[in-house]
């Protein structure tokens, strides 16, 4: 048999620095414009922004927001 026979999955626990004040999508590294489609894509969630949704952060957000540096 060729190919893959199951997945493992690994979480990976990494820092987003976001400006303090603004711990919001629009400022976040891993957002993403899709021209295409004309909306933001979100890359840790995998879920699609809307524009109206920019300036808050999700409940679906997985970044945990905990010390300023």
């Amino acid at each position: 048999m060729n190919g893959i026979s199951g997945y493992t999955t690994g979480i990976a626990k990494f820092p987003v620095h976001l400006p303090k004040g603004r711990e919001n999508c629009r400022h976040c590294p891993f957002l993403r414009y899709i021209d295409y489609r004309k909306t933001y894509h979100c890359i840790l969630s995998e879920g699609y922004i809307d524009i109206s949704e920019l300036d808050r952060r999700p409940a679906h957000c997985p970044v945990e927001i905990s010390s300023e540096v």
